[in-house]
């Protein structure tokens, strides 16, 4: 290839001088053989005139390159001679331009300009790194481009990834297009506060006692013994599941993957299969169970409850109970051994991976200690992040949150601060300050990476990048209120204040109302508001939905079934914004869309006052 093309230039630039003799181009001495044996296009003697003329006549006509050639040549030199102060050019410009066009066609050859010829395979393995808009521009490059940037392969990935699994989609990039759409049309919808809503009160003589939401579902339970599954998505409301009616009342509830436990006032303990919706195991007299948490994986359940037991002295202490099962059958129960004090808060942890059993780990708050145990044997060895004899100092514990690596926990010894854990190592991360009163509420577990959202007495939402700045990066001023609970995700935050939290010595009385508060955290302002007479138990949010549950922080009298007042049944609230704006006017009520022709109107007869 590289002696053909300098065969090729050699000739090419013969043939360019000699044309600048002769002022024509010679045409090749060979050319195609006709049927008489003669050669096609070779030159005569008697032709040579006729084809000067002609030559001379086209070129009058046209230029031809040698004399575009030249013309750039002669502005090259003014340029160069007026650059230079009029210093003497080189003599023989044309051979120089020549000779540069000749190596720049040899670097052509050297340098890979054009495409190189990859497997396919090796392409799509390429682009699988690309995310989805540096896939479109890169389909915007050349056909062969697009048609491997939009292969199936790459889409379906990103299909999976995002949780489209559905086998029966021919176009992927297609499905991945509705989905970014659909997004972006829920993000406007939130920024308008322009939803579907769904309230739901007990119709029960009881009220609702406690609820939880995960996974699209909510599970609540009411005083007189009912427990309900409700399915956000659907329209047919809540499922009760079989609970013994009339028995105690309810304190605490949790549910995951098909399982669904409830603690009651008198010490019962009930775990149900929500797919059966009837009761599968059961414990009683245990005490007053303040929290329950469950968890499973691969047909393993672990059940965790906090039990308080209250001694003849009067002195009260928790006990840890832990139960675990395989596939809902041979239920073992055992205690952790903790110290002789009252936990606050529990919370599970991921441990390891055992054959085909998954392990956790327990995570638990004293009024001074922060800890994690194993609840694989009952005398496992448990690790204090902070105690009352750490480098920290006496410090007291209000709340914490967790991911499955960093621990933060909000402390209220020198100063109203969240101090951060590594759960691997143990080691103190960092020290977040901002807050002028006890923090009541944090959220790590939900929030982006390197990010926490936490409220506080002071009336604050702030919001934290642990990995750039102790100081909060946003304060958010607009509640009247103690803050009960917070989230956050990239562009949003939502708060919620209410009920207080019992058993804090900082703190006293009962807030009257409850209201939620969006925030958009790039303004740094509010998008709107909810308020309720209730005070806010529950108040969490996903991509689509926000639920609000509104429970009245009075404690129910054990054994008490009697009627209770409208405001004290609560209320739980389900806010979709996954509706279509143009079909908004769909979900209003009847009376909204009146046409106001109607020739029919109401008489109202007032009967006349007498006073006397």
């Amino acid at each position: 290839m590289g002696d053909e093309l300098e065969r090729f230039l050699g000739e090419w630039k013969h043939q360019l001088e000699a044309g600048e003799k002769t002022g024509v181009p010679p045409l090749p001495r060979s050319g195609l053989q006709s049927d008489n044996g003669e050669l096609l296009g070779k030159r005569n003697d008697r032709d040579e005139s006729a084809i000067v003329s002609s030559e001379a006549k086209r070129q009058a006509r046209e230029p031809s390159p040698l004399l575009v050639l030249r013309s750039v040549e002669t502005s090259l030199s003014s340029a160069i001679q007026l650059n230079t102060g009029n210093r003497s050019a080189p003599k023989n410009h044309t051979e120089t331009l020549v000779d540069t066009l000749i190596a720049d066609l040899n670097e052509l050859n050297t340098i890979p300009f054009f495409e190189v010829q990859l497997p396919r395979e090796i392409a799509i393995a390429i682009f699988r790194y690309l995310s989805v808009k540096d896939l479109c521009v890169c389909a915007r490059v050349s056909k062969s481009w697009r048609a491997l940037a939009e292969d199936n392969v790459l889409w379906s990935a990103i299909c999976q990834s995002q949780g489209y699994r559905n086998e029966d989609v021919i176009q992927w990039k297609s499905v991945v297009r509705k989905a970014m759409v659909q997004r972006r049309r829920v993000r406007n919808n939130w920024k308008e506060r322009i939803c579907g809503l769904n309230d739901l009160r007990p119709d029960a003589i009881g009220r609702m006692c406690c609820a939880v939401y995960n996974q699209n579902q909510v599970f609540f339970c009411c005083s007189s013994g009912e427990a309900y599954m409700w399915d956000v998505r659907v329209d047919w409301g809540p499922v009760e599941l079989q609970q013994s009616r009339g028995a105690d009342t309810p304190t605490c509830c949790d549910f995951s993957d098909g399982w669904a436990v409830v603690g009651t006032l008198s010490g019962n303990l009930n775990v149900m299969d929500t797919q059966t919706r009837t009761s599968v195991h059961c414990l009683r007299e245990l005490g007053h169970v303040t929290s329950v948490m469950v968890a499973s994986a691969d047909a393993a359940i672990t059940v965790l409850a906090c039990v308080d037991i209250v001694s003849p002295q009067l002195d009260v202490h928790s006990d840890v109970l832990v139960i675990k099962s395989e596939q809902g059958e041979d239920w073992r129960t055992f205690y952790l051994e903790l110290p002789h004090t009252k936990v606050c808060k529990l919370g599970f942890l991921p441990h390891s991976r055992s054959s085909s059993l998954v392990s956790y780990d327990v995570i638990y708050s004293t009024q001074t200690t922060l800890a994690v145990q194993a609840v694989g044997s009952p005398s496992s060895t448990a690790t204090h992040f902070l105690t009352s004899e750490g480098e920290v100092g006496s410090s007291h514990v209000n709340t914490f949150d967790h991911t499955p690596q960093t621990v933060a926990c909000a402390t209220s010894s020198h100063g109203y601060h969240v101090q951060l854990f590594d759960l691997r190592t143990a080691a103190h991360l960092t020290t977040l300050k901002g807050h002028l009163q006890p923090v009541t509420a944090i959220n790590i577990r939900q929030s982006p990476p390197n990010c926490i959202v936490t409220g506080s007495v002071d009336k604050r939402v702030c919001v934290y990048d642990y990995a750039r700045s102790s100081q909060p990066i946003m304060k958010l001023h607009g509640h009247t209120d103690v803050v009960r609970s917070v989230q956050m995700n990239d562009w949003k935050v939502v708060s919620g204040r209410g009920e207080v939290v019992w058993g804090v010595w900082w703190w006293g009385g009962v807030c009257a109302d409850g209201v939620v508060i969006v925030w958009d955290q790039r303004m740094q302002s509010e998008l709107w508001r909810l308020s309720e007479r209730y005070p806010v138990g529950l108040c969490q949010f996903d991509e689509t939905f926000l639920v609000i549950g509104h429970i009245c922080s009075d404690p129910v009298p054990a054994g008490y079934h009697g009627n209770f007042h409208q405001r004290q049944k609560g209320l739980l609230r389900v806010l979709d914004f996954s509706i279509d704006p143009r079909h908004y006017t769909t979900l209003l009520p009847s009376i909204c869309s009146s046409t106001y022709n109607e020739t029919q109107r109401i008489v109202l007869q007032l009967r006349p006052c007498l006073s006397l």
